[in-house]
């Protein structure tokens, strides 16, 4: 990778808040062909209440006014580092390379079409600091459509403990939420193998050894396009696939993997668009398929 021109120009105002007692936290942006949202995105960074921050922002060869865009905003702060990749790498390689840039004590992941909201940094670096128990803090989100407009909500796990059952079926985190401790993830990799899925598949590897949890409150406006992600919901079926044989513990839900997986996306979007839907899918949808679980396990002993 060719690191870009070097940032200049003032920081904003809000620079006068004091940051001598603050940890460092490095925000990582992968970018890709993202001119439409990309400038709310990272000004959505810019302006959080948490000031001390290193920006590593990536773009990945886009072939639209991307890379335009965040000169400009480079110009504009001192704390954006910018970088623009040789050749098209794609994502897992753009984030592994960041993610050895980064210097700060915490890593926040942001993607270049959604939205952090301003107290999000503040709030998730005050649990982490709080609770040094956890390792990877992600946050609750807000759905948003393609123009901006709020579509529905999450209801993720919050504790570790229900982290590591939803896990076994289902990506537990957004990953432009998450925060993580850099000495945690330095341990691990984005695996190219698992593309689509890189993101799941760090963090399985992450809560083998790690505890992981979830803000109840929504800090990050997460973008949902039109189309479903259809790569993306195959390849964390393919991921479970591939992790049974090394995980005892997947053994008593294999007869029903493939469908929770594949089902995760559409059920996320049902469950999103109303609290009522929500609690009546909760008793119709899990409170069977904790049953069956239960059966099976009680059946293998």
């Amino acid at each position: 990778m060719a690191e870009a021109q070097g940032a200049a120009g003032s920081l904003t105002e809000n620079d006068s808040h004091p940051r001598n007692s603050q940890p460092l936290v490095s925000v990582i942006i992968p970018v890709y062909n993202a001119e439409k949202y990309v400038e709310q995105a990272v000004r959505s960074i810019l302006n959080q209440t948490y000031q001390n921050l290193e920006i590593l922002i990536t773009d990945d060869c886009s072939a639209d006014g991307s890379f335009a865009i965040l000169q400009k905003l480079a110009e504009e702060d001192a704390r954006i580092k910018l970088f623009r990749n040789e050749h098209n790498q794609k994502i897992v390689c753009t984030l592994n390379a960041l993610v050895e840039r980064a210097t700060g004590k915490y890593i926040v992941r942001m993607d270049a079409d959604d939205i952090s909201l301003a107290k999000r940094i503040e709030k998730q670096v005050a649990f982490l600091e709080a609770n040094p128990c956890i390792a990877i803090c992600g946050t609750n989100a807000w759905h948003i459509d393609e123009e901006g407009k709020i579509i529905g909500c999450s209801f993720l796990a919050t504790s570790h403990e229900r982290i590591q059952v939803f896990k076994l079926c289902a990506n537990p985190f957004y990953h432009p939420s998450v925060i993580v401790r850099k000495e945690i993830l330095s341990q691990f990799n984005y695996d190219e193998k698992f593309l689509h899925a890189e993101d799941y598949a760090l963090w399985l590897n992450i809560l083998e050894s790690n505890k992981g949890h979830n803000t109840k409150e929504r800090l990050i406006c997460y973008r949902i396009p039109k189309k479903s992600d259809s790569q993306k919901c195959m390849a964390q079926s393919d991921l479970l696939k591939t992790l049974a044989p090394r995980r005892n513990d997947l053994k008593v839900i294999s007869k029903i993997r493939p469908l929770s997986a594949r089902g995760n996306i559409i059920c996320s979007l049902i469950l999103s668009h109303n609290i009522r839907i929500h609690n009546i899918l909760r008793i119709k949808f899990f409170l069977p398929l904790i049953f069956y679980l239960l059966k099976n396990f009680f059946a293998t002993l």
